[in-house]
């Protein structure tokens, strides 16, 4: 109870003592501003018979200040007008006002400083966009809002999108990520995936959705895919081109084997025609002996053999190595072999 001429402190009850830290004698010594940590606004408010302070800091005696809630009324205490204040301590209820107030704050701020476009949609109407989701279309805020979101969808999508607010909406559990087709402002055809969730807005049931453009990642997804189907046919273009060039070469290598092999068969029977038999039969027989147990020499010996038998087919020396053999011919063409080793 408070004396509305000075404010004295006229009585209190148990929980003021509680609330306020001081006895009931100490409080029945103080005004209301003494207990008040804007003396000031406490004396207006009794000046002006306030009924109700919504929050007013109030102090305890250990020098704590705190949020109260106050409520009065007034009547006639022996010819005083008296008033009879409601104190109520709301540290709690200001700690949770607070910490929603900031969460809102936050929320916010993250919905508005978000990358990606961020709308509500409720009965088919867009009641909110964030600024992203204005750059992404290309829109200003007031032509998005409070329009009926098919007109920002292509036709071919529309009944697609109507099916999935409608399950949403009774509460179907369902894929929330998936793909549509925008129509910017300027008529372009952007290619965006949504990810939507039930929400409330206003009391009643609305689409809280995430709206990303992908369409320059389609655009290069598809570029990606073109140039690894080209690399790809490349890749057997140039197989088949070596399977061919394989081909062609171990056919080519073929014809030079026999052409070598025919050569040499040639050859032979060019020397065979022209070298007397026997000594032919026995250069090769020490030319196989000699490949058996000397390598090294047998190397030698073909060499001088070689330059034996060109000399002989060059000069035409017929007269050593006849088919009509000279022993004295012979037997000095194998010394000249043979000293050779």
């Amino acid at each position: 109870m408070i004396d509305t001429e000075n404010g004295q402190i006229l009585d209190v009850n148990p929980a003021a003592t509680a609330i306020y830290g001081y006895s009931r004698e100490e409080l029945l010594r103080m005004k209301n501003t003494d207990v008040s940590a804007e003396p000031e606004e406490t004396s207006r408010a009794t000046n002006r018979n306030d009924t109700r302070v919504h929050l007013r800091f109030h102090k305890r005696k250990d020098g704590s200040i705190f949020p109260v809630e106050l409520s009065a009324g007034f009547t006639t205490f022996k010819n005083k007008k008296i008033q009879i204040v409601t104190s109520r301590d709301i540290t709690e209820n200001k700690k949770m006002q607070d910490a929603l107030l900031e969460s809102e704050i936050k929320y916010r701020s993250l919905i508005e400083n978000a990358t990606d476009g961020i709308v509500i949609a409720q009965d088919g109407i867009l009641k909110f966009a964030n600024q992203a989701m204005c750059d992404i279309m290309r829109y200003p805020m007031e032509s998005l809002i409070n329009k009926p979101y098919l007109d920002f969808v292509v036709p071919d999508n529309h009944q697609t999108m109507i099916d999935y607010h409608n399950r949403r909406m009774v509460g179907e559990n369902f894929t929330s990520i998936y793909r549509s087709q925008f129509i910017r402002s300027d008529k372009k055809i952007i290619t965006v995936e949504l990810n939507a969730r039930t929400s409330e807005y206003n009391g009643n049931s609305a689409a809280f959705i995430i709206i990303r453009d992908i369409t320059e990642r389609i655009n290069t997804e598809n570029e990606l895919k073109k140039a690894k189907e080209e690399l790809e046919q490349l890749n057997s273009d140039l197989e088949d081109r070596i399977i061919e060039s394989s081909r062609k070469l171990a056919e080519t290598s073929t014809q030079l084997l026999n052409l070598q092999k025919e050569n040499l068969q040639s050859q032979f029977e060019v020397l065979r025609q022209q070298v007397n038999p026997h000594f032919l039969f026995n250069s090769l027989n020490v030319l196989t002996s000699l490949i058996k147990l000397e390598p090294d020499l047998a190397e030698q010996f073909t060499e001088h053999l070689s330059m034996v038998y060109r000399y002989v087919l060059e000069i035409k020396i017929t007269s050593w190595l006849t088919s009509t053999p000279n022993f004295a011919s012979s037997t000095l063409i194998f010394f000249y072999l043979i000293s050779a080793l």
